[in-house]
C-alpha cells in the first residue's frame, strides 16, 4: 500500500483533464516541429507517428498513478533524432527525482508495451530516451552532489570476456525487497501484488536459483539478499530474505556507507526506497565484480508478455553478455515441452533510465523474468521448476560470457552414412554443435525394427565428443534389410534435447570395398 494523494479524487480528475488538454496542445506543437516541409530530416509519416506515439505517452502517463504521491497530470513530449533513431520523451522535473527508480521505470514500461507495435512505423527507429526537465536518468541520480564522482564521472571498468578471473564474485541482486518509509513509519514493499505474485519476494527466489547454480558451477557469486538460514531482521520483525539489499549491507558491511547510504543529504520519505536501488551497483562496483545480474519481474498492461534483458546504451560489453544470458534461458526454458510458447527475445533492450545499470561500472544487465501483470506469465513465474530453468539459462548465458563463447543451438549437425562389409564393423562419428552441459546422453534407435530397444551411451566431457562413435556391426542376415538406419539424438545434462539425426549402414557382401569409419 502507498500513502493517500494529498488531493480529493475530484480535484484531481479535474486536474488530470486540464492536463491531458495541455497534453493535446503540446502534442500539435511537437508535431508541428517535424513536419517534413520544415524538417529534412523527418521520418516518413513522421507528423502522423509521432502525433499517435505523444497521444498514447500521455493517456498512460494519466491512465494510473506510478508514484506513492499522486504526480498527475503529466505531461510527456515526444520529439525524434531520425539521425541516430533516437525517440525521446520530455517529462517535467517534478519527475526527475523519481528517475532511475521503480515509479518512473513502471510508469516508462506501461508506455513503452503499449508502443511496441507503433513503433514499427517510425523509420530507423533504435531506442528510447527519457529527459526530466531537460536533463537524462544519469544526471538526477548524481544531482543535487551525492553520486556525480561514484557513478557519471568514474572510470567505467569492464570485465574481458574470454579472460576468466576465479577471484572476481558475481553479484546476484534480487528485487527488491521491504524498506522503510518515513512518512508511513512501517516497514513497506516497493511493488503491490499481481496475479498473486509480489515481486519483493519472488524475484529473490529467482535469485536464490541463480546464486546456487552460479556457485555449483564453482563461480564465485555475491547473493544480495540471502537467506540467512531463515534468521529474523530485527528490525522490521521480518525475514532476512524479505528486506532489502541496503539492510543485509548495512549489517555486514558497517562501513560502507557510501554504499548502502549514499546521498546522505536526502530527506525524503521514501530516501531508503532509493538507497536500496543504488545500493546493489555501488557495492557490485566497490568488489570490481565480474558481472552484477539484477533478478526482477515486470509490470505493463495485462497484455504485455515474456522475458525482457534491459542494458544501458553504448556498453558493449555489457549488451553481449545480455545477449548471452537471453541465448542462455531461451535455449534451457524452450527445452522443456511445456514451456517451449514462453517469449524469449533474441536481443536486449536498450534503455538510459535504470539506476541499476546506469550506476553501475561493471557489466551490468537487468534480467526481467516475467509480467507479473499478465496472467499467463505470472503462472510461469510461480512454477518452481520453471524459476530452475530460466537461472539455469541465466547461469549458462554467463558462462558464455566468461569463456568468449558465442550463442549457439545445441544440435547434432547432419545425418551420417557408410558401407559395412559382412562380418564388419562401422563406426560413424557424431558431429555435435552448441555448448551443452556435461555428461550428454545419446540415445539411438534402430528405425523398422519392433523388437529392437533404444539404446543409451554417454559423452562424459569436451574432449570424448572426438572419439565417440555410432556403431553397427553387418551380419549376413542384414543383407535382406539394408539399409540399417538409427535415429539419434542427444540431452545435455540440464535437459536440452538436440535434433534427431539419421545414421545409415549400407551392409554390403565382403569383397566389396567399405567406407566405414
Amino acid at each position: 500500500m502507498r500513502t493517500k494523494p494529498r488531493t480529493s479524487a475530484l480535484a484531481r480528475m479535474a486536474m488530470i483533464v486540464i492536463g491531458l488538454a495541455a497534453c493535446c496542445a503540446a502534442c500539435s506543437s511537437a508535431v508541428a516541429a517535424i513536419h517534413p516541409s520544415q524538417d529534412a530530416n523527418a521520418p516518413p509519416g513522421g507528423v502522423e507517428v509521432l502525433r499517435e506515439i505523444t497521444r498514447i505517452a500521455n493517456e498512460v502517463a494519466n491512465a494510473r498513478s506510478y508514484f506513492a504521491d499522486d504526480l498527475r497530470p503529466i505531461l510527456v513530449e515526444a520529439s525524434y533524432s531520425q539521425e541516430d533513431g533516437v525517440l525521446y520523451f520530455d517529462f517535467d522535473e517534478r519527475l526527475g527525482r523519481e528517475a532511475g527508480y521503480t515509479g518512473v521505470t513502471d510508469l516508462t514500461t506501461y508506455i513503452e508495451e503499449d508502443l511496441k507495435d507503433v513503433l514499427k512505423k517510425l523509420s530507423g527507429f533504435n531506442r528510447i530516451s527519457y529527459r526530466f526537465g531537460g536533463h537524462d536518468t544519469g544526471w538526477w541520480l548524481g544531482h543535487p552532489g551525492g553520486l556525480g564522482a561514484t557513478s557519471s564521472k568514474r572510470e567505467r571498468r569492464t570485465v574481458k570476456s574470454g579472460v576468466p578471473n576465479e577471484e572476481k564474485p558475481v553479484v546476484v541482486a534480487g528485487g527488491h525487497g521491504l524498506y522503510y518509509h518515513y512518512g508511513q513509519k512501517r516497514w513497506t514493499t516497493h511493488r503491490e501484488p499481481a496475479n498473486d505474485i509480489l515481486e519483493d519476494d519472488i524475484a529473490q527466489g529467482f535469485a536464490d536459483k541463480l546464486h546456487a547454480r552460479l556457485q555449483a558451477k564453482r563461480i564465485p557469486s555475491e547473493n544480495m539478499r540471502s537467506y540467512r538460514g531463515g534468521l529474523a531482521h530485527e528490525p522490521s520483525g521480518k525475514k532476512w530474505w524479505n528486506v532489502g539489499a541496503r539492510y543485509h549491507l548495512e549489517a555486514t558491511h558497517p562501513e560502507l556507507t557510501d554504499v548502502w547510504n549514499s546521498q546522505p543529504a536526502d530527506d525524503a520519505l521514501d530516501r531508503e526506497r532509493k538507497q536500496d536501488i543504488r545500493s546493489r551497483p555501488l557495492y557490485a562496483n566497490h568488489l570490481n565484480a565480474a558481472a552484477v545480474l539484477h533478478i526482477h519481474t515486470n509490470a505493463a498492461a495485462p497484455s504485455a508478455r515474456g522475458t525482457r534483458v534491459y542494458v544501458y546504451p553504448g556498453r558493449m560489453e555489457d549488451a553481449k553478455l545480455a545477449s548471452l544470458v537471453l541465448c542462455g534461458m531461451a535455449e534451457l526454458i524452450h527445452s522443456v515441452d511445456a514451456y517451449a510458447g514462453y517469449k524469449v527475445p533474441s536481443a536486449p533492450s536498450f534503455f538510459d533510465k535504470h539506476a541499476e545499470t546506469k550506476l553501475a561500472i561493471v557489466p551490468a544487465v537487468i534480467v526481467e523474468v516475467g509480467f507479473h501483470t499478465n496472467q499467463d506469465d505470472a503462472k510461469y513465474l510461480a512454477d518452481p521448476y520453471f524459476q530452475n530453468v530460466a537461472m539455469r539459462g541465466a547461469a549458462k548465458g554467463y558462462m558464455l560470457y566468461r569463456d568468449d563463447k558465442a550463442c549457439s543451438p545445441f544440435a547434432i549437425d547432419s545425418d551420417q552414412a557408410a558401407d559395412v562389409v559382412v562380418w564388419g564393423r562401422g563406426k560413424l562419428p557424431i558431429a555435435l554443435s552448441g555448448n551443452p552441459d556435461f555428461p550428454i546422453k545419446v540415445l539411438q534407435q534402430e528405425v523398422d525394427c519392433e523388437t529392437c530397444k533404444p539404446e543409451q551411451l554417454s559423452i562424459w566431457d569436451g574432449p570424448s565428443i572426438a572419439g565417440f562413435r555410432i556403431e553397427h556391426g553387418c551380419r549376413p542376415e542384414d543383407l535382406d534389410r539394408s539399409p540399417i538406419r538409427y535415429v539419434v539424438t542427444a540431452v545435455d545434462a540440464s535437459g536440452v534435447k538436440t535434433n534427431a539425426a539419421t545414421y545409415t549402414f549400407n551392409c554390403v557382401p565382403r569383397g566389396r570395398i567399405a567406407t566405414s569409419g
